[in-house]
């Protein structure tokens, strides 16, 4: 996230990264907005040192064996199919299966599409996305924070640093957050509460209403609403309220200062917009 710092008093959602927990620290690099491929190139690493001549034959199928590793691993990720939407944009994905997908702002699927289209349906998703399933063998949305597997259905799912949850309007659906897991049916939905370490049930059945523009919390981190906002009107914001604040409410898309009345006001906060150049920035406090 590009927040701007101007001191040390500052909040931005880059320093939340020490209070994530350690398997989800990893920032999420969002691509252009077109489809692209990201090669991962090998590097060498040269030992200053000379091995013992008896060693050498070891060593040397050691290499052999790791570049092979390297090589099929390079292979396998380029078959991946990733697709990205950017900041301020919706994508609509059709799948090799007829299944169809909602990209949120900020999101990325990959798929391998031979192997979709052989029966394994897995999807990688880096976001938020809305799924309509079709009914088949199982497909497997892989969220980073967790994991989802249905059979045929439409759902919501949302993998953002500190955040996880899935909702769903239709169908049976098994969601599994690292070891645990729960079976649910329609109209329900789960979220991850990292303060507790576990599955609890999401009461925000509109979560997927951002695909018209709407978007609900429900008790929401500050924090998470804001960076909602960033990301739906492409903007950098700079907050220096207390980022332990929770919102329950609404905003459209549209009007930046509509979406900001409606955030800051409940919270008792000032906001102020600047436009520079073709950035636009927003000090909330």
């Amino acid at each position: 996230y590009k927040w701007r710092r101007n001191s040390q008093d500052d909040i931005r959602f880059d320093d939340l990264e020490g209070l994530t927990p350690p398997d989800f620290q990893e920032q999420i690099t969002m691509a252009p907005s077109y489809p692209q491929v990201v090669s991962h190139p090998t590097r060498v690493i040269q030992f200053k040192h000379t091995l013992p001549f008896y060693r050498r034959p070891f060593a040397i199928a050691a290499s052999v064996a790791i570049l092979m590793i390297a090589v099929f691993y390079g292979i396998q990720t380029d078959d991946l199919k990733p697709i990205v939407a950017g900041k301020g944009q919706m994508l609509q994905v059709d799948l090799p299966d007829g299944s169809m997908v909602t990209l949120n702002s900020e999101s990325r699927i990959e798929f391998d599409e031979e192997e979709f289209r052989n029966g394994d349906r897995t999807v990688i998703l880096k976001g938020e996305a809305w799924f309509d399933v079709q009914k088949g063998g199982s497909c497997i949305v892989e969220a980073g924070n967790g994991s989802v597997e249905v059979l045929g259905t439409k759902l919501n799912v949302m993998s953002r640093p500190v955040s996880f949850e899935v909702v769903w309007d239709e169908g049976k659906v098994k969601t599994i957050y690292v070891k645990s897991g729960v079976t649910l049916f329609a109209g329900t939905g789960v979220k991850y509460d990292f303060e507790r370490s576990m599955l609890v049930e999401s009461k925000n059945l509109n979560r997927s209403n951002w695909r018209d523009g709407v978007f609900y919390f429900d008790n929401d981190p500050i924090i998470n609403v804001l960076s909602e906002l960033e990301r739906q009107y492409d903007v950098t914001l700079d907050f220096k309220g207390d980022p332990k604040q929770f919102y329950t409410g609404v905003f459209k898309s549209g009007n930046l200062n509509s979406a900001l009345d409606l955030v800051c006001k409940p919270l008792d906060l000032d906001y102020s917009v600047q436009k520079e150049g073709s950035e636009t920035y927003v000090l909330i406090k």
